[in-house]
């Protein structure tokens, strides 16, 4: 009986702490400077973890020099690459 009880605590935490970074996401907007004769970005984020080691990556394809979502609060790296006409990508962005 103890060792269900302990189980049920154990998930029932891990089900508040999932709803909780789920539910508490923030609207970020990132804007760039445009280069000449890109036809899309490449955009990677990639959540940095409080030991400062990468986590988990999120990658985009965007027409726009910019770009808006939903983040939970943290230490976020952006890197991105332009493409030209013919979809051949520059090099990362520091």
């Amino acid at each position: 009986m103890v060792r269900f009880f302990i189980l049920a605590i154990l998930i029932s935490s891990f089900v508040a702490t999932a709803y909780a970074d789920v539910s508490y996401r923030r609207l970020v907007n990132f804007e760039w400077e445009a280069i000449e004769g890109a036809s899309s970005y490449n955009v990677e984020l990639t959540y940095i973890r409080p030991d400062n080691t990468p986590g988990q990556k999120y990658n985009f394809t965007l027409k726009t020099a910019e770009w808006s979502g939903k983040l939970t609060p943290g230490k976020y790296q952006m890197i991105l690459r332009a493409l030209d006409s013919r979809k051949v990508p520059g090099e990362w962005s520091d």
